[in-house]
C-alpha cells in the first residue's frame, strides 16, 4: 500500500513538472480539470481509490483547485508501472 501512495505521488509530481513546462514554467496558469489514474493491482485489490487520493491530494495541495476523477485497477499495466495518471487541463491566458 505504501509503495503505491508513493508512486501515485510521484507520477503526480512528474504531471505536474510537464504542465509547468507546458505553461512556460507559471503553474498558476494551469488547472487540472480531470485526472484519470490508472493502477497496477491483483483481482482482489480494492484500495485503488486510496492511492489515488495521494496523486488528488497532492495536485490540490500544489494546485490549491479540486478536480474530477477516473480511478481504474489492471491486473497488467504497460511496462509494470504500478501507477499511471493521464491529466486533462486548462491553461490560463498569461
Amino acid at each position: 500500500m505504501e509503495a503505491g501512495l508513493e508512486a501515485a505521488r510521484l507520477c503526480a509530481v512528474n504531471g505536474l513538472a510537464q504542465l509547468s513546462n507546458a505553461a512556460g514554467g507559471e503553474l498558476r496558469l494551469v488547472r487540472i480539470v480531470r485526472m484519470e489514474g490508472h493502477v497496477g493491482c491483483t483481482e482482489t485489490f480494492e484500495q485503488i481509490p486510496e492511492i489515488l487520493n495521494a496523486a488528488s491530494e497532492l495536485l490540490t495541495a500544489v494546485l490549491g483547485t479540486p478536480h474530477a476523477r477516473t480511478a481504474l485497477g489492471h491486473q497488467v499495466m504497460p511496462l509494470r508501472v504500478p501507477v499511471m495518471l493521464g491529466f486533462l487541463a486548462e491553461l490560463s491566458p498569461s
